[in-house]
């Protein structure tokens, strides 16, 4: 049996771009599932003021987005909305305690939360995918 030449080329450029399609959609799949998880790690982390005014408001601020997807690439962000934000440093890292003269040195210790989500999507993301694809069976 003979084969055209260009009929060949043309059928091997549509079947690897049906697999280059097929990673593709895996891996914002596994980029999106992932992200899911390391909120939600962030979130067990988290602390929680009990008493006081806050009551929680930090930790069911934090949520994740999409900051840019196009057909091969995506970025989600977890992040604290609304103000809280700003609390996001103070409290992975610690801070000194307000009221103490500057030389004091009262510091109210670090909790860190986001390191472990950080973490997990530094080790899951590439197994997830290589998973997904077929690569770890």
């Amino acid at each position: 049996m003979k084969v055209n030449i260009d009929a060949f080329a043309y059928t091997f450029r549509e079947m690897l771009k049906e697999y280059t399609d097929d990673v593709a959609l895996k891996t914002l799949e596994s980029v999106d599932e992932v992200s899911k998880e390391a909120k939600k790690i962030v979130k067990d982390h988290a602390p929680v003021e009990k008493k006081g005014k806050r009551k929680g408001k930090y930790k069911r601020s934090i949520s994740v987005r999409t900051a840019y997807e196009s057909l091969t690439e995506k970025r989600n962000v977890i992040y604290a909305s609304d103000k809280e934000y700003r609390l996001t440093h103070l409290l992975e890292k610690g801070h000194a305690k307000v009221g103490v003269p500057r030389n004091g040195k009262a510091r109210v210790e670090a909790r860190p939360h986001w390191k472990y989500g950080d973490e997990y999507i530094k080790s899951e993301l590439p197994k997830r995918v290589k998973k997904k694809i077929g690569g770890i069976k």
